[in-house]
């Protein structure tokens, strides 16, 4: 099964959920997690984004050289302005190679994303408006967006040449969606105030979760027919969208404990994970992962979560690598100024 079209990133959002079936002992056969140093960077840096695009590629991005010059304005308070260097480096198995993209001059990298070794995208904004660009495996080629489709908030690239991405429309509030594919734009608009989420449950689907023109508190989950947009079966008191790939849909809302697992074959109620740790990562074997930025990770192994224990003092951010049997990365910060770490098991 092609896992490629899911989102691979890990965001850590913690809960007050309780453990609700204790954790099993980790398995005795688990991978072993080490340390990767870091890549030299120059002083006042920050490591922001972490992808994962194939067995033995993981990149990073963020920012280095941090310079800020402020004054006093009567009046005005102390404004300052800032400049930096946006970095962006790409582990290649033994050792970390720069990758920086053209015009990166004082950029402020947002996300960073990828399906393959051949689909790496960025994006990010710096004076000069929005910047969106594309890795091919080869080279960084900087991408016009859509017409009528300003800003990208969320990359959703698939298989080795493709981009699902949402964006802000030429009104405020107005959204639309456009997939990229072999250098061509198509848009799918629609009237939404935000869009949360996108993802693909299995290849060749796509779903999103908005809030609709109803209301703020509206919530609605959207499947692509091919040419628009239509509604997708809700679970009941599950209506935010918020994992999808390996042939399922994983609803979620924050006054719940537990979150639902939808397949064609019916629905499944996965407990919640330990700590409040929040299901938001499939692996590339389609197990389902939690974090709640500590030392240790849980995987779901039904009925019940599994802890293991990472080495990193606290992961912020997981990402898995496409076509790796399982490989997992994580970065950590702790301290102040932080002091950045990644892990892997592969």
């Amino acid at each position: 099964m092609d896992y490629s079209g899911m989102r691979r990133n890990l965001v850590v959002v913690l809960t007050a959920a309780a453990l609700l079936i204790p954790a099993m002992a980790a398995h005795a056969d688990e991978r072993p997690w080490r340390e990767v140093p870091l890549p030299s960077l120059w002083p006042e840096f920050q490591i922001s984004e972490l992808a994962g695009a194939g067995p033995g590629e993981a990149w990073i991005a963020g920012y280095e050289g941090k310079s800020c010059v402020s004054w006093s304005v009567p009046g005005w308070g102390n404004p300052s302005v800032c400049s930096m260097n946006a970095i962006v480096r790409k582990w290649n198995g033994t050792a970390w190679e720069n990758k920086n993209p053209p015009g990166l001059w004082n950029l402020q990298v947002e996300d960073l994303e990828a399906s393959s070794r051949t689909n790496v995208w960025l994006t990010g904004q710096n004076l000069q408006g929005r910047y969106l660009a594309r890795w091919d495996g080869t080279r960084w080629t900087q991408i016009t967006t859509p017409p009528g489709c300003f800003y990208p908030h969320n990359l959703h690239p698939v298989g080795q040449d493709e981009l699902w991405a949402s964006f802000s429309g030429s009104a405020w509030g107005d959204s639309c969606v456009a997939r990229w594919k072999a250098g061509t734009w198509q848009v799918h608009p629609f009237s939404a105030r935000t869009i949360d989420f996108i993802g693909s449950p299995a290849p060749g689907e796509v779903h999103i979760s908005t809030n609709t023109v109803e209301g703020l508190n509206t919530r609605a989950t959207l499947r692509f027919t091919g040419s628009g947009w239509e509604p997708a079966p809700t679970p009941a008191s599950h209506p935010s969208l918020s994992l999808a790939g390996g042939g399922a849909l994983y609803y979620r809302v924050w006054n719940r404990e537990d979150t639902l697992k939808v397949t064609t074959a019916g629905t499944e109620t996965i407990p919640a994970a330990p700590n409040g740790a929040s299901p938001f990562l499939l692996d590339d074997l389609g197990r389902l992962w939690a974090s709640d930025a500590s030392p240790t990770l849980y995987r779901y192994d039904a009925p019940a979560w599994v802890p293991v224990p990472t080495g990193a003092p606290s992961a912020y951010s997981v990402t898995s690598l496409p076509e790796s049997s399982g490989v997992l990365w994580t970065l950590s910060a702790t301290g102040s100024p932080p002091a950045y770490r990644a892990h892997t098991n592969g």
